[in-house]
């Protein structure tokens, strides 16, 4: 075994480069692209209005270190309101036109569970291409809290159509494709240009626990990337089912034959791994730093996504796992296990609804996993562009 650290990566924003989402925002740097303009609908019960205008209020003019959506975001903001009908299962009134939908909601654990409006109201807005963002009551009496704010501004914004960031040097891989099966359907994402990132998303009903499309996705995708030189590199959550390596190995000997530079890596991340890994320090064991890893052998290794500074203390020590990385299946064996968890710690740095704590997964199976989810639960919408609804 060895180990060692990987260097957190610098984040790409429109006017600069920085090493975290609030440093980026706080120095005025702006998002990485976006739309210029957002018109919000707020929508809300007739009791929750006057708590639902005060959040807004502080969400668009800010409060404490947030500056406010429309300074931190560069864009304008219309905002407009809307009832909810009395069992919060759809808007009362038109929301064709509306960028996104800003609803106020009770809390889960306040309702019995088949009374729950989250995904009856999320299916209902999915149906008419308008991505949603549900608050639930004890969020919104947080209208004061910073924190709050800035995650949920930036939430609204990713389902604007925006990306806040990216990542300042390139990944080593053209693209990358995360795989997710849950529910029966099986759910994909794609990342690509990493200066600017592009994202793509799909899902599609399978049998078991095999993506039969997998294939299909991985040529669909590739044949995009046409050049002398291609590579891509798949995560899959958890651990391939019957013949998914084998099937994209079939595809890329297929497409090789005119696309002689392409190469690939099949790449298992898997989260439930019991071992954690521990830093020594003055008083004791601590959590690791981000980035920390331990190479097992040639083809796996742990990674920890989280840790220190996000993580203090030894008591906070149990609470960090690291991710669990396997070259599956690839092109060229002659390989560093490091790349591939210098990946899986990059991606989970790209995570956009939080600027405050990073995510422990990387975006490639974590956005796979949720959209998988969503259109299990019958919420999967069409024709709503490049938006990142399932934040």
């Amino acid at each position: 075994m060895r180990g060692g650290y990987v260097r957190r990566p610098v984040l790409r924003f429109k006017r600069g480069t920085a090493l975290t989402p609030l440093e980026g925002f706080s120095n005025g740097f702006k998002p990485l692209k976006g739309p210029a303009r957002v018109r919000l609908l707020v929508s809300a019960r007739d009791e929750d209005v006057g708590l639902a205008s005060e959040m807004v209020e502080r969400l668009l003019g800010g409060c404490g270190f947030y500056e406010g959506f429309e300074e931190w975001f560069g864009c304008d903001v219309e905002v407009g309101y809307a009832g909810l009908s009395d069992d919060y299962a759809r808007v009362d009134g038109d929301v064709e036109g509306w960028d996104v939908v800003l609803a106020f909601i009770p809390d889960k654990l306040m309702v019995p569970y088949d009374l729950d409006p989250y995904l009856p109201l999320k299916r209902s807005l999915a149906s008419m291409g308008i991505p949603s963002q549900m608050v639930e009551s004890s969020t919104f009496r947080l209208a004061d809290n910073p924190h709050v704010l800035f995650n949920l501004s930036l939430s609204l914004y990713c389902k604007a159509g925006g990306v806040p960031w990216g990542l300042a040097e390139p990944l080593g891989a053209d693209f990358v494709i995360g795989l997710d099966v849950s529910g029966g359907y099986a759910a994909y994402t794609v990342i690509w240009r990493w200066d600017e990132v592009g994202v793509d998303w799909g899902a599609f009903r399978c049998e078991g626990e095999t993506i039969r499309g997998v294939g299909r996705i991985v040529e669909e995708v590739a044949r995009r990337f046409r050049g002398d030189r291609v590579s891509f590199v798949i995560h899959r959550d958890g651990l391939p089912g019957p013949g998914e390596a084998e099937s994209v190995d079939d595809v890329y000997r297929r497409l090789r034959v005119d696309m002689s530079g392409l190469g690939y890596a099949y790449v298992s991340v898997r989260k439930r791994f019991p071992p954690r890994i521990f830093s020594l320090g003055e008083s004791g064991f601590e959590p690791a730093s981000k980035g920390a890893f331990v190479v097992f052998s040639h083809e796996k290794g742990v990674i920890c996504t989280a840790g220190y500074p996000e993580f203090r203390g030894v008591y906070g020590a149990g609470s960090v796992r690291p991710m669990l990385v396997e070259v599956v299946e690839t092109s060229n064996w002659n390989f560093r296990i490091e790349e591939f968890l210098r990946h899986v710690f990059w991606l989970s740095e790209l995570h956009w609804a939080s600027g405050l704590r990073s995510t422990k997964y990387p975006i490639s199976t974590l956005y796979a996993h949720r959209i998988a989810r969503f259109a299990s639960a019958g919420v999967l919408p069409e024709d709503i562009g490049n938006s990142l609804w399932f934040l």
